[in-house]
C-alpha cells in the first residue's frame, strides 16, 4: 500500500523552482519551494545523478509513446482504405505491412521502460548499474522497433502507396506525432 504502480514522472530534488503554465497566449507563474523527505539521508547529487537518468528513461519513454501512436495511426489508415480499391495482391501487400507494424511493440517497450522508471524513482540511492544496464538495453530495442518502423515506411508503405495511386486511390501517409520532451531548467 502507498507504492505507485506506473511512473509519476521525475521527482525533482530539494530546491525552489518557478512553475509555468501557458494556455491560451497567456502564461502564469508560481515559486514552489521542494524540500527533502527528512526520513532520507541522500546526498545533493545522488538526487541529480537519479533525476538525470529517470529524465532520460522519461524522455524515451515518450519516444516509444510517440511511435506507438504512428504505428496505430497508419494502421488505422491501412484498414481505412476502401474495399476494392486495391487488387487482391495489393490486399495481401497491406495485410503484410499492418502484420509487421503490429510487431513493432513500441508500447511494451515504453511500459518496460516506465517500470525501470519506477525502479530508478523509489531507490533513495544512486541509480543502478543494472538500472542503467536495462535502460541501456531497452532503449537499444527501441531504435531498433523506430528503424524497423522508418524501413517499412520507406519500403513497404511507399510500394503499396504506388499500387494505390496507380488504382486512383489515395496515398496512405503516417500520422506526424512528435514526442513530448521534458526538461528541468
Amino acid at each position: 500500500q502507498g507504492s505507485v504502480a506506473d511512473p509519476e514522472g521525475p521527482l525533482v530534488p530539494p530546491g525552489t523552482y518557478i512553475l509555468r503554465l501557458t494556455a491560451g497566449g497567456r502564461t502564469l507563474s508560481q515559486p514552489l519551494h521542494v524540500v527533502q523527505d527528512p526520513r532520507v539521508r541522500v546526498a545533493a547529487v545522488v538526487l541529480a545523478n537519479q533525476l538525470h537518468l529517470a529524465l532520460t528513461i522519461w524522455n524515451a519513454m515518450s519516444d516509444a509513446h510517440a511511435l506507438q501512436q504512428r504505428v496505430d495511426g497508419l494502421r488505422a489508415a491501412l484498414a481505412a482504405i476502401p474495399a476494392g480499391t486495391l487488387d487482391a495482391s495489393g490486399d495481401g501487400a497491406r495485410a503484410v505491412l499492418d502484420r509487421a507494424l503490429g510487431q513493432i511493440g513500441a508500447a511494451d517497450i515504453g511500459d518496460t521502460m516506465g517500470s525501470i522508471e519506477t525502479v530508478v524513482e523509489t531507490a533513495d540511492r544512486a541509480p543502478t548499474a543494472q538500472a542503467r544496464e536495462a535502460f541501456a538495453m531497452w532503449s537499444g530495442r527501441l531504435s531498433a522497433a523506430q528503424a524497423r518502423f522508418d524501413a517499412l515506411v520507406k519500403a513497404d508503405l511507399a510500394k503499396l502507396n504506388a499500387r494505390l495511386t496507380a488504382r486512383g486511390g489515395k496515398a496512405v501517409e503516417p500520422p506526424s506525432v512528435k514526442a513530448v520532451r521534458v526538461t528541468i531548467e
